[in-house]
């Protein structure tokens, strides 16, 4: 059989990462999506694989609906969503920090980047994913289509955790033989040198929103298979610098695609690191 593959964010970044992987394979057609492309892309590709460029703004619902019409009638085997933003601050952005958490700060996250960043990553990931849905079931693959979606791990809020000092510990009253029944609450500052998570507002409502919604879609659709990968940090245009700890974009796509050919029915609905290990929702 000679798959179809779609993915999203294609002109950069993992996605296209993802794109430069598959088209190594003669058999495969691939769609590719991104908001724009360079000049020379079309040019510069000499890949064995049939790839199809398409301009598509996933924060337009008329971009989507074009997108649609030009795929109506094709399978999909197999749909890797990346295309995202990462919700800083551009106020923030522009001051020339050197580090992304201080774009995405309680005190600094504003109206307009939530909007634009839930715009995209939730609505616009909706929107594109339930056009594609009469494609993804055309398709004759072996266990069903494929619908993996890159997620974080800051979508989880299991994993949001506040990590506090000893010292903030609640004390424990030697005059009492059990525990009151409301203990003192000991609260503590606030501070970027703190170790913590919290912070990242608008990315993590984001990832949290799209998790919700992978998730019902696995409950609605159960002849396509839905999964959320967690990459790690990657190096990408989403930040205006590297993170700490980022890995170059083929190094997590090449951890990745292991989990996802292996991907099965009882898989959908969860959601997993790049290594494979399974994240609390």
């Amino acid at each position: 059989m000679m798959p179809t593959i779609l993915i999203s964010g294609a002109g950069s970044g993992i996605g296209h990462q993802f794109l430069t992987h598959y088209s190594t394979q003669p058999t495969t057609t691939i769609h590719a999506l991104d908001v724009s492309w360079p000049e020379t892309a079309s040019k510069s590709s000499n890949s064995p694989a049939t790839i199809h460029r398409h301009t598509v703004d996933t924060s337009s619902p008329s971009s989507i609906d074009a997108l649609s019409k030009a795929l109506q009638g094709q399978a999909i085997d197999l749909f890797i969503h990346s295309a995202a933003v990462r919700g800083l601050v551009k106020a923030q952005v522009e001051k020339g920090v050197q580090d992304p958490k201080e774009a995405e700060t309680l005190e600094v996250m504003d109206k307009e980047t939530m909007s634009v960043c839930l715009g995209v990553n939730v609505v616009g990931s909706f929107l594109l994913i339930r056009s594609l849905l009469p494609n993804l079931r055309k398709s004759e693959a072996k266990g069903g289509a494929r619908c993996v979606i890159m997620g974080s791990r800051m979508g989880s809020m299991a994993a949001n955790n506040v990590s506090f000092p000893h010292s903030a510990s609640p004390p424990v009253s030697p005059s009492l033989d059990f525990p009151p029944l409301h203990p003192p609450r000991v609260t503590t500052p606030l501070t970027h040198t703190q170790p913590q998570d919290g912070g990242s507002y608008a990315y993590r409502a984001s990832k949290a929103g799209l998790n919700a919604l992978v998730k019902s879609f696995s409950i609605d659709v159960p002849d396509v298979i839905f999964a959320v990968l967690h990459p790690g940090r990657v190096e990408s245009r989403m930040t205006h610098v590297r993170e700490e700890g980022a890995v170059d974009s083929d190094e997590a796509v090449e951890m990745m695609v292991p989990k996802i050919e292996g991907l099965g029915r009882g898989d959908s609905g969860s959601f997993f690191t790049r290594e494979g290990e399974s994240v609390p929702w």
